[in-house]
């Protein structure tokens, strides 16, 4: 974390490092959630209602590979395992929303337009760096712990 930040936003990084699971998926739905209430309107300017429900539903699949990254991310602990965290949670939230995305714009006129990717490159996007973020924190913490933890050279 560099040095430069205020008090203040060292505290609430020290916080997000402390959230557990269920905190840290509340805080990838709301950012998912913010996300959603910027795009929604464009989506309904350019395709109506259409465009309302695509931007739903890229949210709603990347809400969903998130929360599943975010699950597997917290079996790996330490610093050295952080790397590791972020890559398996890089390939579930991309490869869950991929999948499901490919076979509904087989099946369904409606996600067949490109404003369905769209939506889900930005709210990957936006995930990625909310979870990124957790992950560092989490991180610091164990690392801070863990120093605290030695013992003391005489």
């Amino acid at each position: 974390m560099p040095s430069s930040l205020s008090p203040q936003a060292k505290a609430a990084f020290h916080a997000l490092g402390r959230l557990g699971l269920v905190a840290q998926g509340a805080v990838v739905a709301a950012s998912v959630a913010v996300v959603w209430l910027l795009i929604a309107p464009i989506g309904y300017a350019t395709l109506g209602t259409d465009g309302v429900l695509q931007s739903a539903m890229a949210g709603g699949l990347s809400l969903c590979a998130a929360l599943f990254a975010l699950v597997l991310g917290s079996f790996f602990h330490g610093s050295a395992a952080a790397m590791c965290g972020m890559v398996t949670g890089m390939f579930a939230r991309m490869s869950v929303a991929l999948v499901v995305v490919a076979a509904a714009q087989q099946g369904v006129a409606l996600l067949a337009g490109s404003a369905l990717v769209l939506d889900l490159v930005i709210f990957y996007l936006a995930t990625l760096a909310v979870e990124t973020s957790l992950l560092v924190a989490r991180v610091q913490l164990e690392s801070a712990r863990s120093v605290a933890a030695l013992p003391k050279a005489v």
